[in-house]
Formats: C-alpha cells, sequence, structure tokens
C-alpha cells in the first residue's frame, strides 16, 4: 500500500523567462536609442538622427554612453545597482549569473546593447511576478483544481466521478493509505468517461501503471524499489499505439490535490517557433507544469532563415528552470525514441541533462498497438 500526502506543491522561481524578450523589444539591437535620454552634468543626448540611421550625440557624450552599453565591470557593479533600486544582493546574482553563463548575449545570440536597462526590466518583470502570485494565491481548498465533473469529497481517499464515488485507499486523517487494485478500478472508470467505452486498461500494462501510480502518489517505499526519483519528472517511452499519451492524461486525475501539468504536443511547441521565434522557447521555461507529448517526431524549427533545434533548447531551458526552483518545477515527456535515438536526435549535452530531469519508464519494445 501507498502513502499519498494531501497538500499543494508550492509554485516557487523569482524569475520570468519573458524579460529578456521585454528587454530587447525596448532596446532592439541595432536599432539607435530615442527617447531615453538621461542628461547628467550637463550633457544632452540628441534624438535627431540622419538617413543613415545614426543617432546623433554630443561629442562629450560618446564615451559615457559607449561604456553604459556594455557588460558590467564584475558582480559588484550588479549588486549595487539592484542595492540602489531596492533589490538585494540575492536578486542581483541570479541576474549577474544568468547572462555570464550566456556571456551576456540574448535569447537570439546578438550582444547585450545595455546592461543596466536589462536589469530594470529584470526587476520591474520580478516585481510584477510577485504581484500576480500574491493576487493569485488562493486559501488551500479541496476543489482548487476540480477536473471535470470530479468532486473530491471532505476524505481525500474517495473520488466522485459522474454520481459515483470510488474509494483509492483508507484516510488516516493526514494521508492516504493507497489500494492499487481500487486504483485500477477507479483509473478504469475515469478512461472511459475521458476517451470513450471502448478504452481499457490491459493487464500487461499494469506493472507500467504500478510505477507511475507510485510516483503520482509520492510512494517513497515502493519508487526505491523501482528506482524512481518524486523530485523528478516522467519520461514514459514505447513504441506506436501503447497508449502513451491517455496514460498521462488519464493520471493526472488521480492526484486532484497536486498541481496539474499541461499536455503539449511538440510538433506544436515546433510549429510556434516557426511563427513566434525565440519566444516560444521562453514560453515553455516559465513555471509552468508541462508534458510534452512525442518527443523526437517534431520538425526542426526554422525562423527568419535560421534553424534551430527548438525542443533541444526547450528541455535546456526546463532544466534551468528545474535547477533553480531547487526540483519543484517538473517536467513531463512521452516518446517512441529510445536512449541512444534521443541522443542521436538532440546530442549529448541534452541528454545528458534529461538524465537528471527525468525518470524513465519504458514499456517492453514489444507492445503492441492498442489502437488496432
Amino acid at each position: 500500500m501507498a502513502i499519498i500526502g494531501t497538500s499543494d506543491e508550492p509554485v516557487v522561481g523569482q524569475y520570468h523567462p519573458e524579460l529578456e524578450q521585454l528587454a530587447e523589444q525596448y532596446h532592439p539591437n541595432g536599432v539607435p536609442l530615442e527617447g531615453h535620454q538621461h542628461p547628467k552634468n550637463g550633457q544632452v543626448v540628441y534624438q535627431h538622427r540622419p538617413i543613415g540611421g545614426q543617432a546623433l550625440v554630443s561629442e562629450t557624450n560618446n564615451n559615457k554612453q559607449e561604456n553604459n552599453i556594455k557588460q558590467p565591470k564584475g558582480r559588484q557593479a550588479v549588486i549595487l545597482f539592484f542595492e540602489e533600486k531596492g533589490f538585494d544582493a540575492d536578486e542581483a546574482k541570479k541576474f549577474y549569473e544568468h547572462y555570464a553563463d550566456r556571456e551576456w548575449q540574448t535569447s537570439d545570440g546578438k550582444p547585450i546593447r545595455d546592461w543596466r536597462s536589462l536589469a530594470t526590466n529584470w526587476m520591474d518583470r520580478t516585481e510584477l511576478f510577485d504581484q500576480e502570485n500574491k493576487k493569485n494565491k488562493r486559501p488551500k481548498s479541496r476543489t482548487t483544481y476540480e477536473p471535470l465533473k470530479t468532486k473530491i469529497m471532505d476524505n481525500p481517499s474517495k473520488i466522485t466521478e459522474d454520481g459515483v464515488e470510488y474509494s483509492l485507499g483508507k484516510f488516516d486523517g493526514k494521508s492516504v493509505l493507497c489500494d492499487f487494485p481500487k486504483i485500477l478500478i477507479y483509473l478504469n472508470a475515469k478512461a472511459k468517461l475521458l476517451f470513450g467505452e471502448k478504452f481499457r486498461i490491459y493487464d500487461e500494462d499494469k506493472n507500467i501503471l504500478l510505477k507511475l501510480c507510485s510516483y503520482f502518489v509520492k510512494d517513497k517505499e515502493n519508487c526505491k524499489t523501482y528506482g524512481i526519483d518524486i523530485d523528478m519528472g516522467i519520461l514514459l517511452s514505447g513504441p506506436v499505439g501503447c497508449v502513451k499519451t491517455s496514460l498521462m492524461k488519464l493520471l493526472r486525475h488521480l492526484v486532484p490535490l497536486q498541481r496539474p501539468y499541461k499536455m503539449i504536443p511538440c510538433r506544436n511547441v515546433a510549429f510556434s517557433f516557426n511563427h513566434l521565434g525565440f519566444k516560444t522557447i521562453e514560453e515553455y521555461g516559465n513555471t509552468k507544469f508541462f508534458c510534452f507529448d512525442d518527443l523526437g517526431v517534431e520538425s526542426a524549427g526554422r525562423f527568419y532563415g535560421k534553424d534551430l533545434n527548438v525542443m533541444g533548447e526547450v528541455l535546456l531551458s526546463r532544466y534551468e528552470l528545474y535547477l533553480d526552483t531547487k526540483h519543484k518545477i517538473k517536467t513531463h515527456a512521452t516518446t517512441n525514441l529510445n536512449a541512444e535515438e534521443l541522443e542521436e536526435r538532440y546530442g549529448n549535452r541534452v541528454r545528458s541533462r534529461m538524465r537528471e530531469l527525468f525518470n524513465l519508464i519504458a514499456f517492453d519494445t514489444r507492445a503492441g498497438d492498442k489502437r488496432k
């Protein structure tokens, strides 16, 4: 029997990945800065621009402006700037280390033109992000995540689906002692509501389901037996048609009190990059929980003539977020590829980080196509 806690996982993380995109919108690369002059000591920046596109500045101000657009002299300069704005040193270090790792380049590889402006936008977005969290923070409620027609009773070991009550085990007042056969009964009923009456759970899949259920209900004893780390995400692999996607859609309903994840087809991520560019990478590098479906079969991304392995970059962003939030923000995925094929598709660097990001749970390679 397994033990399941009843508390939500908190939303954590100060950094919002759209900071850099916003900074680039305020100061686009290759375009002179207009309307942002800050006269000091009688020096004036002129806003007039000749046909050649070069902004005119007074001769005595050239050196100072040039210094302002380079990378900071060091971490201490960044800390002092943040403290002047009322932010602590920790936030300054996050900013400095983030862009130092990128060698002071934007997400599309262009040199940063004004680190102070970028830092100001970082601070603005951090404040906005904090305000949004406070505004959206709700008191704990057992109906916060109420999927479809599911009703969560005062006893969290029981879930009502479409007027029928299902028991997952026993509730001792603090946690649920789960019973796997009862969980299977509930999952089978829930699957029929989600996917139709023809859907069923096959006997040969019960071992996979036991591992997945142990992970989602946080059964540490069973997870240790199966070599599963509950602080990592799930990479569910197997042949075409072995219901990987359906199971990942189904299992999030088993623990409605936990933070839900959103299913995102990888091909949609690639299509989004083709239309929106690098903003897509930042969008999926945010603090939401995602399960990326069909990893490895998406097409290569191309934006204004620049090719990119889109999901490779998304996985790198998710890995950084996973570390920055001390393993609180998880990522899940499904794939038809094996480990060697994933490494060939995304490279050794991404594959190495996937080992830290995911628990690998794999169907037998001989599993049949259940759609037939």
